[in-house]
């Protein structure tokens, strides 16, 4: 059973690039879904919180196994779409909020 997002939370999907020693990996991407009032309140949590690091080396170690990286950066956020029942409605593709491409730095 999916819990959730609290009343007046939003939903949101980040995606990273990863780096080693300045050079990015092409094709290696990190997700981490975020709960945030709005997308301001992304940007302060992906810069100011420390458990987006821990949930970055969890994804890259259950997808791409011993991947050595020392920074990663936004490159897209998505918006979910939430149900009556403040669920994830995976049956809407969710819009990109945010990206590097069109919007340019991350701030």
């Amino acid at each position: 059973m999916m819990i959730g997002t609290p009343e007046g939370m939003a939903m949101f999907l980040v995606q990273f690039v990863l780096s080693n020693k300045g050079e990015d990996y092409k094709g290696k991407q990190a997700v981490v879904n975020v709960e945030a009032l709005d997308l301001e309140e992304v940007f302060h949590i992906v810069q100011e919180d420390i458990s987006i690091q821990f949930q970055i080396e969890e994804f890259i170690n259950m997808n791409y196994g011993e991947l050595v990286f020392d920074a990663w950066r936004p490159v897209m956020i998505l918006e979910y779409v939430l149900d009556e029942d403040r669920v994830i409605d995976t049956t809407i593709e969710p819009p990109v909020v945010w990206s590097e491409e069109d919007n340019g730095t991350f701030h």
